[in-house]
């Protein structure tokens, strides 16, 4: 094998683990068996390693590979926020990994769509880890492969820039920026976009600086789509490099193989779409609509102020700076190839994540930022005679120590902040196990075949594997959305609620539901309901009554103060009282007695109440109303 060993390796991996995620990904979205491709993606690394051990030229110099694992091996001691549950995004990844290995085959509904519709890349990797582990919540392996095959492709992009032995100094850098020490050894997508979007630069310095045969531009149009699938804002680089590559050579054909190479691979994925959800490329819908309706509308607050102030946190103003001059001298080393690299390559995202949309997050930005800190440190290193200060003597050993000072200053501030931090962010790790180890012991109360209604979704439906949704937005939000999806099953409450309502003791006493368990934390009650198809059916009549005496009316449940007569309408009867313990209660004392708690709540009646009832002074009554015949 020609080459240094660890070179290909260093090179390959992020590009294979790209291969390897869209591979399985295509096969779970169209719905095809999937252990084939698992086989071959847990075997064909363990082949392709063994087949370099063996033939590949091993040499010293490859010892340098080892030093992007080991700064992560720092970087994950001094920050463990990657030790907390999969949450949020994450979640969904998981939860797709799951489908892919066809544990279930339901998706969850997210901004306004019926289906899962982010990135498949990484759920294909966390399927093959999920198939080999019997996991179905957490992956460890694959984060860290991700990150490596990121730093990795950091660290080669500095090196064939012209960076040379400060090339290490490149990975350095970006695996100590915050946000990618917070989430890069996760499963959001942000190291996966990184080592891409390097990746995708390597391919268009070489390509636009001595374009290869025509045929070999479908390949590199093939793997920018991995990239774009990876994460679908960087879908544009398959087109530009076509459009770069084609201006560059004057020639049509090279830029079209690259657009066949890209929508080989990526018109699958948008077919899959139209097949199961009745539009092309559905999936990429809302981030379409989203980036339209920033151009035409806002969105939210978000902007280049907040997206530039983001930045500096992640590298302060001196090291941009520093980074930004190294990288016009980078450019003026080689004009033409390197300006349509930056131009039509790097900038692009950093004029969609800081210009155009109104909403994003810091990791957004360090593909951007990982790209500058590559060519400005060869820019740095190596700046091109095009000025006679340039050509001083003094120039590069000046520059060299301004460059060490600042990334001294980046290294001690970054990780001193971080690990004057670390207890502080290891115990709420620990919270937040806590706080899902709270939700989740309702598991095994929830049969397979239920449809549960969460406020936490997409968390808690990976967890329970069942079928699990948010509840809707509505003025009468349980009962609405167990119409919508047919649910079997509620839960509501715990350490921390999503929607306020869901502390409101009439809110849930007045839903169509009946308590099954709960788990119970001090004050904090997680509950699991089961929806009561009987009171369904009246939930909307008795919500609409005319109950002039309750002070509090919700469903088919109302809350009547001491002193006060109450009387069924006609045609309705008490269905059940309770005697809320205190005049003016809010009712929590009545969840408590349904749930088996201590407290001062009792039963009144039920089965067989009065039509008439009336509240003793210093109490407080719920009712609940049925209809006569039911």
């Amino acid at each position: 094998m020609a080459g240094e060993a660890g070179t290909m390796m260093a090179s390959w991996l992020l590009p294979m683990l790209l291969g390897l995620g869209c591979m399985i990904a295509l096969v779970g979205e169209l719905s095809l068996p999937v252990w084939p491709a698992i086989v071959m993606a847990l075997g064909l690394p363990v082949v392709l390693f063994a087949r370099l051990l063996h033939a590949g030229q091993w040499t010293p110099r490859d010892l340098r590979w080892a030093w992007v694992p080991a700064v992560i091996v720092v970087t994950s001691y001094v920050d463990p926020s990657w030790t907390g549950p999969m949450l949020w995004d994450q979640s969904d990844h998981l939860q797709t990994a799951n489908r892919y290995l066809g544990r279930w085959e339901w998706e969850p509904f997210h901004m306004d769509q019926d289906f899962s519709f982010r990135p498949k890349v990484i759920s294909g990797l966390a399927a093959a880890e999920f198939a080999m582990t019997g996991a179905s919540t957490h992956v460890h392996a694959v984060p860290l492969l991700v990150l490596v095959a990121c730093g990795w492709q950091v660290q080669r992009l500095s090196e064939e820039a012209g960076a040379g032995r400060w090339s290490l100094l490149a990975p350095l850098i970006v695996l100590t920026f915050p946000a990618m020490m917070q989430q890069g050894r996760t499963v959001y997508l942000e190291a996966l976009a990184t080592g891409g979007l390097m990746f995708a630069l390597r391919i268009g310095m070489r390509v636009l600086h001595a374009p290869p045969k025509q045929g070999v531009g479908g390949l590199h149009g093939a793997v920018l789509a991995t990239v774009g699938l990876a994460k679908f804002p960087y879908l544009y680089l398959g087109p530009a490099l076509a459009v770069l590559l084609g201006w560059r050579t004057k020639s049509l054909a090279r830029g079209a193989w690259v657009v066949l190479g890209w929508t080989v691979v990526v018109a699958p994925f948008f077919l899959s779409d139209w097949v199961d959800h009745g539009q092309f490329a559905a999936s990429i819908d809302p981030q379409f609509t989203g980036t339209v309706a920033s151009l035409t509308g806002e969105v939210g607050t978000y902007g280049p102020g907040q997206a530039f102030t983001e930045m500096l946190f992640e590298m302060g103003l001196v090291m941009h700076l520093l980074c930004a001059t190294g990288l016009v001298l980078w450019v003026m080393g080689d004009a033409a190839p390197r300006a349509l690299t930056v131009g039509g390559l790097l900038l692009p995202g950093l004029i969609l994540f800081a210009f155009v949309l109104d909403f994003g997050w810091p990791r957004y930005h360090l593909p951007w930022l990982a790209g500058l800190v590559c060519f400005g440190l060869a820019g740095l290193v190596h700046a091109p005679p095009a000025h006679r200060v340039l050509e001083h003597a003094a120039w590069r050993p000046v520059v060299l120590s301004l460059l060490m000072v600042c990334s001294g200053i980046h290294l001690n501030t970054v990780l001193g902040e971080t690990l004057d931090e670390r207890d502080a962010t290891a115990q709420k790790m620990e919270w937040r196990w806590n706080l899902f180890d709270h939700y989740t012991a309702l598991g095994p109360f929830i049969p397979e075949d239920a449809v549960v209604l969460a406020g936490y979704d997409i968390n808690l439906g990976l967890r329970y594997g069942a079928e699990t949704y948010r509840f809707g937005p509505s003025d009468d939000p349980i009962h609405d959305s167990i119409v919508v999806v047919d649910a079997t099953h509620v839960v509501t409450g715990g350490i921390a609620t999503r929607f306020a309502w869901e502390d409101e003791p009439m809110r849930l006493l007045g839903a169509p539901m009946s308590p099954l368990t709960h788990v119970t934390q001090g004050e904090d009650h997680h509950i699991l309901w089961t929806v009561d198809a009987q009171r369904l059916a009246w939930h909307d009549a008795a919500d609409a009554l005319n109950l002039t005496d309750a002070r509090v009316h919700s469903g088919d449940a109302v809350l009547v103060d001491g002193g006060a007569t109450v009387e069924a309408p006609d045609g309705w009867t008490w269905a059940e009282v309770f005697d809320a313990g205190e005049q003016e209660a809010d009712a929590s004392g009545v969840v408590d007695f349904m749930l088996g708690l201590d407290g001062t709540a009792s039963r009144v009646c039920s089965a067989s109440c009065p039509n008439e009832i009336t509240v003793p002074e210093g109490t407080t009554y719920l009712l609940r109303v049925r209809w006569s015949d039911a």
